[in-house]
């Protein structure tokens, strides 16, 4: 005879409130990491294309509307990919953590040429971007993955 097991509305309440807990923590930061790898993967040259980067939770506006945070260019002979602007991060992060399974995330730029350079075209010479977003979402499983082992490590070592 197979064991049974009995599970009371309130303990299958409260696991379900658990792993919806634990399903939002993993929406919020995967959005992040998706976020800051399309950031760090946006050339730099004035800085403009990385500061039209904008974060929306459950809409997209209509038109223009880009929230310039970022406005140092590069410096020359500095690399192509300077680190991402700390302000940024946090304006995409402050989208970011408000999310809940099932939202909507939309990660914008609205800078008149991203699509140019997201498809590998550019004005200046010698420089053929390598595509941004595309790039990101090909690795999305991958970080996906290191999104939930760094979930699951900082669960072990703090107990929540």
């Amino acid at each position: 005879m197979a064991a049974q097991t009995q599970f009371s509305t309130v303990e299958v309440s409260k696991l379900a409130k658990e792993m919806k807990v634990r399903l939002d923590v993993f929406v919020r930061e995967f959005a992040m990491d998706l976020s800051e790898e399309a950031l760090k993967r946006t050339p730099v040259d004035t800085g403009n294309l990385r500061a039209n980067w904008t974060a929306y939770k459950n809409f997209l506006p209509d038109g223009r509307s880009a929230v310039r945070l970022e406005t140092s260019g590069r410096q020359a002979g500095a690399s192509k990919f300077p680190p991402v602007s700390p302000l940024l991060i946090s304006q995409v992060n402050t989208v970011a953590n408000n999310l809940d399974a099932g939202d909507e995330f939309f990660f914008v730029n609205n800078a008149e040429y991203a699509a140019a350079v997201e498809f590998g075209r550019s004005d200046q010479p010698n420089r053929v971007p390598a595509g941004m977003v595309r790039n990101t979402v090909a690795m999305a499983p991958q970080i996906a993955d290191q999104t939930a082992k760094r979930i699951k490590r900082l669960r072990e070592r703090f107990g929540t």
